[in-house]
């Protein structure tokens, strides 16, 4: 239980000391909110991408970033087809190389599999992240949100 509390508040944490999350405060409370929920929607898409890079660690942003931002993306289209090309830098190309490697094909088998849905593609891309949890399987969909 002790674990399961600190893990709570080590996210809470991290949201407040690494994404300022409370460092953005105003007399207008309707501005101040919708600053709190653009940072922890950051936060949430940080956090997915950075287990998809490595699934099997949790990485706090202090550490992650430094390490993950060194690569830059560009999208290239060729006809119809669209290519995302990642360049990773020499500093993060150590161990991080063959997990970006992967990760890379991940997105290849998505961009491949036009058949798939929005949100057969969000399920898809939270089993890949979440893998540890998952079992490398993609969760089921809501129900109510696919076509019947």
């Amino acid at each position: 239980m002790y674990r399961e509390r600190a893990d709570a508040e080590n996210a809470l944490d991290e949201l407040k000391n690494q994404w300022a999350w409370g460092g953005f405060v105003t007399q207008d409370l309707q501005r101040t909110a919708i600053m709190a929920r653009l940072d922890a929607l950051v936060y949430n898409w940080w956090s997915l991408y950075v287990r998809m890079v490595d699934p099997e660690a949790r990485r706090k942003a202090q550490t992650s970033r430094p390490q993950m931002m060194d690569g830059v993306a560009r999208v290239t289209q060729r006809g119809r087809q669209k290519s995302l090309i990642l360049t990773i830098a020499q500093s993060a190309a150590g161990g991080l190389r063959a997990a970006f490697v992967a990760l890379t094909s991940f997105l290849r088998e998505l961009q491949n599999a036009p058949q798939l849905t929005p949100v057969e593609r969000c399920c898809r891309i939270l089993g890949y992240a979440l893998q540890k949890y998952f079992q490398g399987n993609a969760p089921d969909p809501p129900p109510g949100l696919l076509p019947a």
